[in-house]
């Protein structure tokens, strides 16, 4: 095949063009989006409970939460913060979790 297009420069030439009108072409019918819509396998959880104290909630509240979400499958990070009144737990799956 290369010793064909040594010996006859118009098929390599027009291979080439060939080519580059298949690129232009592929480049032209490629699918973009400005703003693609992303899914992230994220959850979210915020439970306020007014007047309570940070070691209530942590107890009552947060560990709980907690315990149940480590025993869900693909689970890659869990943090939580809880302070007077408030906790938000945040978990964070792999990216080939079902999430319904």
């Amino acid at each position: 095949m290369i010793k064909t297009f040594a010996e006859h420069r118009v098929a390599a030439n027009l291979a080439m063009i060939m080519m580059i009108l298949a690129g232009i072409w592929a480049v032209r019918n490629m699918p973009t989006m400005l703003d693609p819509p992303a899914n992230f396998p994220l959850v979210v959880v915020e439970v306020t409970w007014v007047g309570a104290a940070a070691e209530d909630i942590e107890a009552l509240v947060t560990t709980p939460i907690e315990q149940q979400l480590r025993t869900v499958n693909d689970l890659h990070e869990l943090t939580s913060r809880t302070v007077n009144g408030y906790t938000y737990i945040q978990a964070q799956f792999n990216h080939d979790a079902d999430m319904p």
